[in-house]
């Protein structure tokens, strides 16, 4: 089989000779990265991204079946093949533990075959296919949603010229006139979410993203929230920056509003606020009153998207998911004692992701903004 690129191999291993043998055995195919342990290579694994994982069973501290599980959580891994390649006993018992733990084969370490490169070769070549297939259906995709929007976009314009003219500026007609733009505005959003979660979910985590106020989030949230009927309030400091696609960004906390609004009942106002932290930067959902048990078990429901049947909020739940993902973060829900808050974390990137230094945060200078009233 033509490959279309050279792929590469992570090989995790306490035994530095069986590294080294492995390493000489693979190079003439496949580029090689070795791991002595299980945290060096979960410390690693923002900068690279293997074909195939090879990973010892037996190893101080983490062992590999603790890896493999690791590695399974983390998203943009799910359709890399794991083998184990180990000396320990191949026995029924064992092969069932490693494919519970999300691995694909066991490899006996007796020695280095041609039966055990035709097995590695025979996982490498069915990753590549699955992701060449994956890669075209995304292009399609990718030009769909850029054909689409750019129709809606000139049904926008064109409406924009139309109500220059007299005929146009009777009220009803503007109405009517004013719903097809609407509509069209949030057509647009719709395309570029699903890209991002359909085309973008596999995007670069190497790429350095740029460092943004979060007032540019703000006012993309100011946009979006417009019709939920209750009073929202975001409290965002004006001299916070961090490293993050701002648009998706705002898209994430955006659903997660929907989410609470869905959840919690309308009387309630939404504080919608950030702070740095030690780790990144926080954003947080406060409302008043203890509502943890019902959000968490919401919260449980909808992100089983295997089981989840509500297709209506299906794009919306993939979307925070695959936001979380890539962040490698989670949500977080807390009752003070005074109010429920639902927070995730957008991590600082470290100095080898992201060239420029993080600046200090002040949170004297803070503008908060009351961007939704519900009505009487």
């Amino acid at each position: 089989m033509i490959r279309e690129k050279r792929h590469l191999i992570a090989i995790v291993d306490d035994e530095p000779n069986s590294l080294k043998a492995m390493r000489r055995q693979l190079m003439d195919s496949y580029d090689v990265a070795t791991f002595n342990s299980a945290d060096e290579l979960l410390g690693s694994l923002h900068k690279i991204s293997p074909s195939l994982f090879i990973l010892d069973w037996l190893m101080p501290g983490k062992d590999g079946i603790s890896l493999c599980r690791d590695i399974r959580k983390m998203h943009r891994f799910d359709l890399v093949p794991i083998a184990f390649y180990s000396g320990i006993d191949p026995s029924t018992s064992n092969i069932q533990k490693a494919h519970e733990a999300g691995a694909q084969t066991f490899i006996p370490k007796a020695s280095f075959s041609s039966f055990t490169l035709m097995h590695i070769d025979t996982l490498v070549d069915g990753y590549d296919r699955m992701s060449r297939y994956l890669r075209h259906q995304k292009t399609m995709l990718s030009v769909l949603k850029h054909d689409m929007s750019n129709l809606l976009t000139g049904i926008i314009t064109g409406m924009h010229v139309l109500l220059m003219d007299d005929y146009f500026k009777n009220d009803q007609v503007r109405e009517e006139t004013n719903t097809i733009t609407q509509a069209c505005d949030k057509l647009l959003t719709l395309f570029g979410d699903l890209s991002e979660v359909i085309v973008d979910n596999d995007r670069n985590i190497n790429k350095p993203l740029p460092c943004v106020k979060v007032t540019e989030i703000r006012a993309s949230l100011h946009n979006s929230l417009r019709d939920i009927m209750r009073k929202v309030i975001i409290e965002f400091p004006d001299t916070l920056e961090l490293a993050c696609d701002p648009v998706a960004t705002a898209r994430a906390i955006h659903y997660m509003v929907r989410f609470v609004d869905k959840t919690v009942s309308q009387h309630i106002d939404l504080l919608i606020r950030s702070g740095m932290g030690e780790s990144g930067v926080t954003f947080t959902i406060s409302l008043h009153g203890n509502f943890k048990e019902c959000l968490e078990s919401s919260l449980i429901n909808i992100l089983d998207l295997e089981n989840y049947d509500d297709r209506h909020d299906l794009l919306a739940v993939q979307y925070f998911q695959n936001y979380l993902n890539q962040n490698n973060t989670d949500i977080s829900i807390i009752y003070n004692g005074t109010a429920t808050e639902i927070s995730f974390l957008v991590p600082q990137q470290s100095q080898d992701q992201h060239s420029q230094a993080q600046p200090d945060t002040v949170f004297s200078s803070c503008a908060a903004e009351d961007i939704s009233v519900s009505p009487l």
